[in-house]
């Protein structure tokens, strides 16, 4: 849905997240006709990393707001973020706003506004290459359809808050592939909550909501995760187990 149609065409070998990847290669294989790809069953190695890397001592108090990159004119960026985070600040939360890499590419007059008008007030903006720490000390996130959301619902198993008013498709035959479910929109319809643009004077409710309902789902993104993702936790392991095997081979 967010990679452009012809994004994973000229790979030989594609390492996978889950059955998700599989089913949407092979669907595109199928429909053009194009050679088969090696599709070798990883797991999300970013997941393995993160675990490694996420501090449990950290107390989180800030609302991290992480738009995605999207092509489309009309987007989260540029239409109504500003109001957004107004609107949290008045309600008297600390806001990260952490903009996508591009976005510092072709987005710094609004990102300079967004800096200039606010710098009285309890913003920061995040510039950082590593993303962790933004993770780490938030309670809660908002965002349209940024891939950030998918790590910090499942590892760090706290809410997400879903702008809903623009949809973000980058991939033009995406009708070819309305018998899946992508990944983005399974984690958003099993944990996200989603507002638009009416509610945004209340996200003080819908944040202090979330974090409510979030303190018990750790078994339910257990369950998530197991069902969803190969090789969790051992991603690394089961990686070098198949490079062993298969140099053996040759």
């Amino acid at each position: 849905k967010v990679y452009t149609a012809t994004a994973f065409d000229n790979y030989d070998i594609i390492f996978c997240n889950g059955d998700y990847h599989l089913d949407e290669i092979r669907k595109r294989e199928s429909i053009k006709k194009i050679k088969k790809k090696k599709l070798i069953k990883t797991g999300y190695f970013y997941f393995d990393y993160l675990n490694d890397k996420i501090s449990t001592e950290t107390q989180a108090k800030e609302i991290l707001i992480a738009p995605s990159w999207n092509y489309n004119q009309k987007n989260f960026i540029n239409e109504n973020l500003e109001e957004i985070i107004q609107s949290v600040l008045n309600k008297g939360f600390t806001v990260k706003f952490r903009p996508h890499p591009e976005s510092f590419k072709r987005s710094m007059i609004i990102i300079n506004s967004l800096k200039n008008k606010f710098s009285n007030e309890k913003f920061i903006l995040d510039e950082t290459s590593e993303n962790l720490n933004s993770m780490e000390n938030a309670k809660c996130l908002i965002t349209d359809s940024s891939g950030i959301a998918i790590e910090f619902v499942l590892l760090f198993k706290r809410p997400v808050l879903y702008f809903d008013d623009n949809e973000k498709i980058h991939n033009t035959e995406f009708k070819d592939y309305n018998d899946l479910i992508t990944m983005d929109q399974k984690v958003k319809e099993t944990f996200g909550y989603t507002f638009r643009k009416g509610d945004i004077k209340d996200l003080d409710t819908l944040i202090n909501k979330s974090i409510l309902e979030f303190k018990n789902k750790d078994i339910k993104i257990k369950d998530f995760i197991d069902n969803n993702f190969y090789n969790y936790g051992s991603t690394i392991k089961s990686f070098n187990n198949f490079i062993t095997k298969d140099l053996k081979k040759r």
